[in-house]
């Protein structure tokens, strides 16, 4: 997850906390959810690292990606609301092809990693 750098002021652990809760109640939780925060780019946002099954049953953790994308509509309606204040970071999942252009502009396309070999 990750939050306008313009929303930096407005976001603190707290605000974090709420809504990485709301998204594991809404992605499902009966697993294992392990989160950071980092503030180490002009943006805030924070990783999860997710258990691929239910921690009691079994049952796998995959959603697909309409489910994905009714989660994170369903997460913004919740920040919206709690957090009304964060309102650099509202995405409009009905422009599709804006939402898209932002996504292909993101500063992940730009990331790379060099993996190097160690010998044995």
């Amino acid at each position: 997850m990750s939050w306008h750098f313009g929303d930096k002021p407005n976001i603190d652990a707290k605000k974090i906390e709420a809504i990485a809760r709301e998204y594991i109640r809404l992605r499902n939780d009966k697993g294992v959810f392990v989160g950071t925060i980092h503030q180490d780019r002009e943006h805030t946002h924070l990783h999860f690292a997710i258990s691929g099954t239910e921690t009691f049953t079994g049952k796998g953790m995959r959603i697909s990606k309409q489910s994905f994308q009714e989660i994170k509509e369903k997460l913004q309606a919740f920040e919206k609301k709690r957090f009304p204040e964060l309102t650099h970071s509202v995405v409009d999942f009905e422009n599709k092809s804006k939402y898209r252009k932002t996504e292909k502009n993101s500063s992940w396309k730009n990331v790379q990693v060099k993996y190097r070999r160690k010998k044995l």
